[in-house]
């Protein structure tokens, strides 16, 4: 009984291709393992988990130059060093987050130019009474002071 999967086998396992893990191989990142009597390299489940380490880390960003290295430090380096890939991805998240709740502010030109706060302003306008060329003219006047003093835009709408 031959031990062990084949490199499709484990490719597929792991969730990338015969050609990625053969560049693993390439790169000293993955041992190859010894042929069977076929001549097929058979991959044992430490073989296996490696694969899945250097996918992983390489998904989530990190360098293929680097994860040789971090995969065969000691214990306290690989926790030091996975706690530093997980903020860049939590940093990721969250600039992704941002650009997500600005391209749903493009639905609303208002939103995209003023932001919430001016906009609840112009609305309490119109809902005041205030005749529409009037909340016009705010709105217009209010896009170019914010364009000309972005810092000073909030301080502007509480005065």
């Amino acid at each position: 009984m031959r031990n062990g999967v084949t490199i499709g086998q484990a490719a597929a396992f792991v969730g990338v291709t015969v050609k990625t893990v053969r560049h693993y191989h390439k790169l000293g990142l993955v041992t190859e393992p010894a042929r069977d009597s076929s001549g097929y390299r058979r991959y044992g489940s430490d073989d296996l988990l490696r694969l899945v380490q250097v996918r992983t880390l390489a998904a989530a960003g990190v360098p293929l130059a680097e994860i040789g290295p971090l995969l065969d430090a000691d214990a306290d380096r690989f926790a030091a060093a996975l706690a530093d890939v997980e903020r860049g991805l939590t940093e990721r998240i969250e600039e992704m987050i941002a650009r997500r709740d600005t391209l749903r502010r493009l639905a609303d030109g208002n939103r995209a130019l003023l932001g919430d706060r001016a906009v609840a302003l112009l609305e309490r306008m119109t809902g005041l009474g205030f005749p529409a060329d009037e909340v016009a003219t705010a709105r217009e006047g209010w896009v170019l002071a914010k364009a000309l003093v972005p810092d000073g835009f909030d301080d502007y709408l509480t005065h």
